[in-house]
């Protein structure tokens, strides 16, 4: 070990440190920037060099006085508070899959500064704290006599990436001792590591996955060993990963044209609903490290907000981010996660247009690609990594952005406002980076908010943002600001962003700005063998490098969401066309396609789309100009779309034409509907008689002699094929015949409406070769449905839109088909069978037929006893039916004033949904009146602590409570812990700090509404009794919809009811079950024979549930109805009087 003295008197005379910022080179001829080395690597170990040749001192006061921080570019200054503030080196290697390791310094050489003061570090710094108001405090360290850290290198336990096992190590080149006041600073370290069999953490003992291409590359950059380690196996060409999409059920219509996309483009997709999974975090947890031990997934989307797909605790904190991890006990990303997090189908929807549009059909004219945005705050100087405040941060991203080709707009906290980073945004821009103070709605630095957000212009001008601040990303309860820029929209346009990562937590000061830098290093290819296109591998990538230097960057990494696609190719260029080239056609009996293209690793992919469902049928990256697709072998003739993707060009796709190699092929290509006999509006109706106009086609090489034509239907219930068969004579290849009125179908009445009617077309010729096409036909029928519309009190009672002991009012039901054929006429009846309704006056409304979305109000009179207990809810049932049509109804209004003040010492009263972490609780000791309130919970290491309520409101009036708050007072103009209310997710009034009972009163439109109280924590400081309390809340007139649903669907045993019953031409089968089920239905006469019967059994759900029976064909009589369930049989007897 090699060390040189200097005395403080004489660097400080040679090289002025201490007046000014100057960067000490140790070496001359030395970059200033550290490198670390591999030495050696074999089966047995390996060594490591680290050379560090740079530092400067800062000058700062204490309450020693003055003293100095040690910097050093590149290197991180992340020691915990009180410990001397020092910089760090970190890095990474890759270790065996078992065993352990041991590691030692075997040389070092440094020097010596002597009579040095080093302040301590102020620990971690969060973005809702001032750095200049934290004290600097000292630790132990200032007072043992011994250098700190007392080694020179630290290694951490093992950790696994995917399929990779690798260790964290911790570089050390300077040392202090306060006691002596000596700084040793090393130019040189060797670290010797050696490879032990003991039984260390996290050892991976079965490895079959394949890597994706986004992996492959995150191991060349994170480990410094990567190239010459012997434990990797390179990826295989053709492996983009898989998406693995868990949604909503709700949403899952909306996710088709993004499914389509992605497997065009040649990425195994899958798609699961929530329901099939479970319904908490653990369900998820298990099932997403199931499908990852055997599947090659790479990402995961969820689509949903937090209600719908449930997030998970990592820690104290909620987060997405928590379910990647799923090799080895560690906090290493193994996939890459993001979330399309919406409230609506239209929230979804946007996303996935946007997300289509981004990748699939920008072109040459989108230019704005290239224009880019950051914005900083003025804070931070010295307290940012590197030393660096917010503003120099973001200026060398500035520069790095415009030397890699883009032109940047900075709007700081210092001069910038809202109106210009809106016109910046309008006028579209590629790229955005933020630093400074954030909260859940809004950017602080010039207090851009979600408004802001909402307002923006830019259409399908979206850039992927990269945001570091506190909880832009804090989702659960609200619409968060990241959820914004994702859900704007103008004109049915996507506006906004294309993606966002946003942290769900206040975040630290230096260590995001660690994951930033390696962010945007990674975007402009700095490094050759970490290339990332995806703005998923961007993102961790940039996290990982943010853990491996250690400090907050775990639990950063934790909670910093994606917000979108994980999986989107990120563009940073204008897009350009590629020079490709390939044949026109495929034959039958290929098993490979041969395509040229000037763009390395260009992705190919050949999709073939059949009954609505597309297959990858082969996928392959260019290399050396071609990609060679392999397949299984193609079978028959028709259609296969080509599609090429790559890093800043032009989507490419072709519909490559597959035909036979010898003799005749005719096959379907289309038909249309002349339905003259019917409606005449050229589609299939419900109750009609059609004729098919069929078009076939011969794709062979040789004439097709004698052709013929035969139609069948697969299901007989939903109609009749009267004239099946039609003769075409000769086709010639390449030649397109059509035969108009070539079929005859009768569709049944009752048919339910956009049935797709499976029919299967056999083709043969006089040569006996046969050929055979399913062919779909859409029908259209009425769709009836049932909505409360008002209750109107106005003539008969006090006028205030709910129910009262002894009135007489109208309930109002609106009846509206939403289906696509106009219905008959039909009736809307009522029943109650509440001992409280008096009378009804007309229990049976006639309505006249309706069109396709036309709707009609009936009204039915309603007079209620003169006594009825308070807090009483009056059920009312209706059932609509027009024809072979119907929609049942359920409702349940409270009567009286609607006040919720627990005095019952129970919160069965109303509906309330009290399931949070940290529920709210009736206490005693503090009321605003009577003797109960209810109180929050108090979410330790934050979080929130929600009371909801769902109504559906008759009519417009107002909502009020009386709240009281002990909490962490409002800091800067925000609010940290605080208590809050929201009418729909919309945040209607906040409080924090000491606040005494008081009322606050809101208005409330008519119809469905959620209603939330919230207590909300951050993890960082208490203050006061840190809840808040609620009594007396008024709640608008309204019936409560969830009180209906569970009565309807807490079905104690299995029932049928039928109705009407005597019947004539049609039979509704009421069918109450406990659990979902699958039913047949068999109708018999009195001498045993089935005269009706389900042709396949069908799925039906717990609760109530309708099925018409279509009692045309059947004579005047007796009939035996059994319904066969999962559990048991049930029978019931239906009469017949015409």
């Amino acid at each position: 070990m090699k060390q040189i003295i200097l005395s403080f008197t004489l660097f400080f005379l040679s090289l002025t440190l201490f007046s000014q910022v100057n960067l000490v080179k140790l070496d001359s001829q030395l970059s200033e920037n550290f490198s670390i080395n591999v030495l050696e690597q074999n089966s047995q170990g390996l060594t490591l060099k680290l050379t560090n040749n740079s530092y400067y001192f800062k000058d700062v006061n204490t309450p020693r006085g003055e003293s100095v921080i040690v910097r050093s570019p590149k290197a991180r200054n992340n020691f915990p508070k009180g410990s001397p503030d020092l910089p760090i080196i970190p890095t990474s290697i890759m270790i065996p899959n078992q065993g352990g390791f041991s590691y030692n310094i075997i040389s070092s050489e440094y020097v010596t500064v002597e009579n040095i003061e080093i302040a301590p570090s102020k620990g971690t710094i969060y973005r809702n704290q001032d750095p200049e108001t934290v004290p600097y405090e000292y630790g132990r360290e200032y007072f043992v006599d011994d250098f700190f850290p007392q080694n020179s290198a630290f290694i951490s336990e093992p950790f696994i990436v995917r399929d990779a096992r690798g260790v964290n190590i911790s570089f050390f080149p300077f040392t202090y001792n306060a006691i002596q006041k000596e700084l040793r600073i090393y130019s040189e370290i060797i670290l010797k590591i050696t490879f032990t069999n003991d039984n260390f953490p996290n050892q991976i003992v079965n490895n079959n996955s394949k890597v994706s291409y986004e992996f492959s590359k995150l191991y060349e950059r994170h480990f410094v060993n990567f190239k010459s380690s012997t434990k990797y196996t390179p990826i295989e060409e053709g492996t983009p990963g898989k998406i693995l999409i868990i949604a909503k059920d709700a949403y899952a219509s909306a996710m088709t044209p993004y499914i389509k996309w992605k497997l065009e483009k040649g990425i195994e997709t899958e798609m699961v609903l929530i329901s099939t999974i479970g319904t908490n975090s653990n369900d998820l947890k298990n099932f997403i490290q199931n499908y990852y031990n055997n599947n090659d997934l790479t990402y995961v989307l969820l689509v949903g907000d937090a209600e719908d797909i449930p997030t998970i605790n990592v820690g104290s904190n909620y987060t997405d981010n928590g379910y990647t991890y799923l090799a080895g006990n560690d906090k290493y990303a193994d996939i890459f996660i993001g979330r399309f997090s919406g409230n609506s189908l239209v929230d979804i929807e946007t996303q996935v247009q946007r997300t289509v549009t981004y990748e699939r059909d920008l072109n040459a004219s989108d230019t704005w690609l290239t224009n880019g945005f950051t914005s900083a705050s003025s804070e931070g100087a010295g307290q940012g990594h590197n030393g660096e405040s917010d503003v120099q941060h973001m200026n060398i991203i500035k520069n790095k952005l415009q030397n890699y080709g883009y032109t940047i707009t900075s709007v700081n906290q210092q001069g910038g406002n809202n109106t210009q980073i809106s016109n910046h945004f309008n006028a579209g821009t590629g790229i955005a980076n933020y630093i400074g103070h954030g909260d859940e709605t809004l950017w602080v630095n010039t207090e851009f908010t979600n408004s802001h957000v909402n307002a923006l212009t830019n259409e399908n001008k979206l850039p992927f943002i990269w945001s570091v601040a506190c909880v832009n990303g804090h989702f659960k309860g609200r619409t968060c600001f990241a959820e914004a820029w994702l859900r704007a929209q103008k004109n049915n346009q996507p506006t906004g962003a294309i993606a966002f990562l946003g942290s769900t937590i206040n975040q630290s000061w230096t260590e995001p700005m660690t994951a930033q830098d390696e962010m945007i290093d990674i975007l402009m290819e700095t490094y050759a063998s970490n290339i990332k296109r995806t703005f998923g591998g961007l993102s961790f990538n940039g996290m990982f490098k943010m853990i491996e230097a250690g400090g907050e960057g775990q639990s950063m990494a934790d909670t910093w969401t994606i917000f979108g696609d994980p999986s989107l190719m990120v563009r940073t260029k204008t897009p350009q066309a590629m020079n490709i080239s390939h044949n026109a056609v495929m034959t039958i009996g290929e098993t490979s396609f041969q395509v040229n293209c000037d763009e390395e690793n260009a992705l190919v992919s050949i999709t073939k789309f059949n009954e609505d469902v597309t297959t990858i049928l082969g996928t392959g990256y260019v290399n050396q100009g071609v990609a060679t697709i392999n397949f299984e072998s193609l079978t028959e003739p028709g259609v296969v779309l080509l599609t090429i993707t790559a890093f800043n060009k032009i989507t490419y796709q072709e519909e490559i034409l597959v035909i036979v190699p010898s003799g005749p092929y005719v096959i379907h290509t289309e038909y249309s509907i002349n339905d003259e006999e019917g409606n005449n509006n050229g589609l299939a109706d419900y109750n009609e008689t059609i004729y098919i106009n069929e078009t076939l086609k011969n794709v062979g090489v040789d004439v097709a002699n004698a052709v013929v034509a035969n139609l069948s239907i697969v299901d007989e219930n939903l109609g009749t094929i009267l004239e099946g068969q039609k003769s075409f004579g000769q086709i010639n290849a390449d030649e397109t015949k059509t035969e108009n009125n070539a079929f005859k179908l009768s569709i049944v009445d009752g048919i339910a409406d956009q049935t797709n009617i499976k029919t299967i077309l056999t083709i043969t010729d006089g040569n006996a070769n046969e050929w055979t096409s399913n062919v779909f036909i859409p029908v259209n029928a009425p769709k009836m449905k049932l909505a409360f519309n008002a209750i109107d009190d106005s003539e008969f009672g006090n006028n205030n839109g709910s129910l009262d002991t002894g009135e007489t009012f109208k309930i109002k039901i609106q009846a509206k088909n939403i289906g696509h054929a106009s219905s008959v006429a039909g009736t809307v009846s009522i029943s109650s069978e509440s001992e409280y309704v008096s009378s009804i006056n007309n229990s049976i409304y006639n309505i006249s037929s309706l069109e396709e979305n036309q709707d009609v109000i009936t009204e039915f009179d309603i007079s209620l006893a003169e006594e009825i207990p308070s807090g009483t809810t009056i059920y009312f049932d209706f059932k609509l039916i027009a024809g072979m049509y119907l929609d049942s109804l359920s409702l349940g209004f409270s009567v009286g004033e609607q006040i919720e003040d627990w005095e019952s010492n129970t919160m069965t009263s109303f509906n309330w949904e009290n399931n949070s972490n940290f529920p709210w609780t009736i206490v005693t000791d503090e009321v605003y009146e009577g003797e109960y309130a209810l109180k929050s919970g108090t979410p330790t290491g934050g979080g929130e602590s929600s009371l909801i309520i769902n109504l559906q409101v008759l009519n417009d009036d107002q909502i009020e409570f009386y709240k009281k708050v002990s909490c962490e007072p409002v800091m800067w103009g925000f609010m940290w812990d605080h208590f809050a209310f929201f009418i729909d997710d919309a945040e209607q009034g906040a409080w924090a700090g000491e606040v005494a009972w008081s009322k606050e009163t809101y208005n409330v439109s008519a119809g469905q509404h959620e209603f939330k109280w919230s207590y909300i924590k951050d993890a960082y400081f208490n203050q006061g009794q840190d809840c808040a309390w609620l009594d007396n809340i008024k709640l608008p007139p309204h019936q409560n919809v969830v009180a209906v649903m569970n009565t309807k669907s807490n079905i104690l045993e299995n029932s049928i009811e039928i109705y009407p019953n005597p019947a004539q031409d049609i039979a509704y089968l009421n069918l109450n079950i406990k659990e979902n089920s699958s039913v047949n239905v068999r109708i018999l006469n009195l001498s045993g024979q089935i005269v009706y019967e389900f042709a396949n059994p069908i799925n039906i759900y717990s609760g109530e549930n309708n099925i018409l029976i279509n009692t045309q064909n059947f004579t005047n009589g007796v009939y035996i109805v059994t319904v066969s369930t999962n559990q048991e049989t049930l029978n019931s007897r239906l009469i017949i009087n015409k």
